[in-house]
């Protein structure tokens, strides 16, 4: 009877030190996920600083340009509008998807791991 009640109590302990053991591995992984998604967007913010350089000189050269004679003013002012808010528009969205935590965790699976 002793024998079965420390078996009992063994596959409790035992069980409990596995889920205590998982929960700390779950904590580890999403802290290195975190760290990784951050270093990520360093590097990005990095890039990104160099795109606003080349955009700069894109827009010395559109400014350029628009120094040139046309005639119709409010044309240009909206080619130029139209042209540069794409090219910030379309990078914007693509970070913020990138960037989410929640599609972070999905690719890294981490759902799967807290269930």
């Amino acid at each position: 009877m002793i024998k079965l009640i420390s078996f009992f109590l063994k596959t409790i302990s035992y069980q409990f030190a596995f889920e205590k053991a998982k929960r700390k591995s779950v904590l580890i992984y999403l802290k290195i996920v975190s760290a990784v998604r951050k270093s990520l967007i360093l590097a990005i913010l990095l890039f990104v600083t160099l795109q606003l350089m080349v955009i700069g000189m894109i827009g010395a050269i559109v400014s350029g340009v628009w120094l040139l004679p046309i005639e119709d003013h409010a044309v240009r002012i909206w080619i130029l509008f139209s042209f540069f808010a794409t090219l910030f528009l379309i990078p914007f969205i693509i970070l913020v998807i990138a960037f989410s935590e929640k599609t972070w965790l999905k690719i890294s699976r981490a759902t799967e791991l807290m269930k």
